[in-house]
């Protein structure tokens, strides 16, 4: 996909109270970049074929499986961008060569893939197709109608994925999740007649100022902590256990919920970094113990993850046993009616968290927000059989000069002497906290702040002397402190 300004539709936004921009791909067959890759000619090229399809059927009584594959040029997005959202909408139409949506055995609910090996339009097939990755797969739920577009589905996560790993990313892979005939989901290429069914990709991003550095934290079954949590049998360590979920069901009408519990490597960070992006994947799938994600009987399987802070033992925490946590920057993940999806976590005020208490931080936790049946989300676990499937954090960071790391924040504090109210500007953007003590050292108020005018109640204060101090989150090092007097 080349001269997009010529041959694709693309279009930008700049909205400048939040430097976002938008960009819609929607390329035709001269500038897309897509395939057929079909099982029944394995070595056969087919990027000219109108469809972009998932498939399974059979031929002369032999089992043939196909698959869709397809890229779009991100060039014009910067390296170091934040993906807002990114949606692909795929459009269906009766294709006289594949027909329409199919589920005449099981259903035909398939996952999309990210592409990590280089492939040529031109060459690719069955035997040469290339490698792909469970990392922020999205899965595309059974269809109901044999014309049945899918639009505006969200690839956020597969987005930021290829945007940090432009070397490891070719494009999106669609096949079925059970290659068993007869299932097909049918969509047009870009390479159809028809323009308006040509695969629509569009991207919301924000530039970033770039980073140092990117860890990132994806433990196995001998490095990894993290355990499973169960009431119904409380005094049980499992520590081995595949699933990392949040859980709440009955047995023998005994209500049960289960709990993970998770710790990454933070404290290998080095001492003086800020934060600049934290995230979290967990991935979903069918467990032999577990199920998949669900909700019903009036339940919802909405969850929580909270950050621990009492230590505990991967083989022997269990229900009865199990550490305290905190509800401070608690995430929340949003319930869903689909039964296998990642989530990717926006951790990054968590890991901030954890940096500045380390004696207070050890991993985070996941529950039911309301722990009544029935409801479930279920992901693997470090010890997942399936490394794909463990969870993994990456972690960005700038380091911070010692100059910078033991700075002192400036501020404004007026009007002084105030009554009512006092407004605190600071001189630039800081992730931190106010705090007001009394002359004695008694903290009597706190907030948190990003810089800015910020504007605090302080009617409720005797009149007299206070101090005010602002701390940053990057670093406990980084204060400022002044003086104001109540009215």
């Amino acid at each position: 996909m080349r001269n997009l300004l010529t041959l694709l539709c693309i279009m930008f936004i700049a909205e400048l109270a939040l430097a976002q921009t938008t960009i819609i791909l929607k390329p035709n067959g001269e500038v897309g970049k897509d395939a057929f890759i079909g099982g029944l000619n394995p070595t056969m090229n087919l990027s000219e074929h109108p469809d972009f399809v998932a498939m399974s059927g059979t031929n002369g009584g032999i089992q043939v499986t196909n698959r869709g594959i397809i890229d779009f040029d991100l060039s014009e997005i910067p390296e170091n961008a934040n993906i807002i959202s990114a949606s692909l909408s795929l459009f269906s139409y009766d294709s006289p060569w594949v027909g329409t949506h199919r589920l005449t055995d099981g259903k035909n609910d398939c996952f999309l893939y990210r592409v990590t090996e280089e492939w040529l339009e031109t060459q690719v097939n069955w035997t040469n197709q290339p490698s792909i990755t469970n990392l922020n797969r999205v899965y595309y739920p059974s269809s109901t109608a044999d014309i049945q577009d899918y639009l505006d589905v969200d690839v956020s996560a597969l987005v930021q994925d290829m945007v940090n790993d432009p070397n490891g990313s070719h494009g999106f892979l669609l096949q079925q999740i059970m290659e068993n005939p007869y299932r097909t989901m049918c969509f047009a290429s870009s390479d159809n007649d028809n323009a308006e069914l040509w695969p629509e990709l569009k991207v919301v991003y924000l530039e970033n100022p770039k980073s140092d550095e990117c860890v990132r934290f994806t433990p196995n079954a001998e490095d990894g902590k993290d355990t499973f949590l169960r009431s119904l049998d409380p005094d049980v360590n499992r520590s081995l256990h595949p699933d990392f979920n949040a859980q709440t069901g009955t047995n023998n009408s005994q209500l049960v919920s289960a709990r993970g519990i998770i710790d990454f490597e933070l404290n290998s960070l080095p001492e003086n970094i800020e934060i600049v992006t934290a995230k979290l994947n967990l991935f979903s799938y069918n467990s032999m113990s577990n199920g998949t994600h669900a909700a019903y009987d009036g339940g919802n399987n909405q969850a929580e993850l909270r950050r621990v802070t009492e230590f505990w033992e991967e083989d022997e925490v269990t229900w009865n046993n199990q550490p305290s946590v905190t509800n401070q920057n608690m995430i929340i993940l949003e319930e869903t009616e689909l039964e296998i999806l990642d989530y990717t976590l926006d951790m990054k005020n968590m890991v901030i968290d954890y940096l500045n208490d380390k004696n207070n931080s050890f991993g985070f936790m996941i529950k039911q927000t309301d722990e009544a049946p029935y409801g479930r989300l279920i992901f693997g676990s470090s010890d997942n059989i399936d490394p794909e499937l463990r969870p993994s954090m990456e972690v960005c960071y700038n380091i911070i000069s010692s100059t910078e790391f033991d700075r002192i924040i400036n501020f404004n504090v007026y009007p002084v002497p105030a009554a009512n109210t006092i407004n605190v500007e600071l001189d630039k953007v800081y992730e931190g906290d106010i705090k007001i003590y009394t002359i004695g050292g008694i903290l009597i108020k706190e907030l948190s702040t990003s810089g800015g005018i910020n504007q605090i109640d302080i009617k409720e204060l005797v009149a007299g002397e206070y101090i005010i101090k602002v701390t940053s989150k990057i670093s406990k090092r980084v204060t400022g402190s002044k003086q104001f007097i109540k009215l």
